[in-house]
């Protein structure tokens, strides 16, 4: 038995859901960019960047993750600045 979620395809009922996105961190702000990629396979980490700036953006750099860093798999840095790969 196939089932349709609107905008995709036809997938088995049961079979593998699309891979969610969560904004972890650097939302409201330009520092600090965390966004956890999960999918029924693998859970990675794109960017785990620095907070930067006034004194209130720098205590979050000491907030832990919102999720089980062991069930991480891989972190994938977008670019080498500070606030994606601090």
């Amino acid at each position: 038995m196939t089932t349709t979620i609107p905008g995709s395809a036809a997938r088995p009922l049961g079979g593998p859901r699309p891979a969610l996105l969560a904004f972890l961190d650097g939302v409201g702000t330009v520092t600090g960019s965390k966004f956890l990629v999960e999918s029924d396979h693998a859970r990675v980490l794109a960017d785990c960047g620095l907070f930067q700036g006034l004194v209130g953006l720098h205590r979050r750099n000491w907030h832990g993750l919102p999720c089980d860093a062991g069930d991480i798999e891989a972190v994938a840095i977008t670019h080498a600045h500070l606030d994606h790969c601090g």
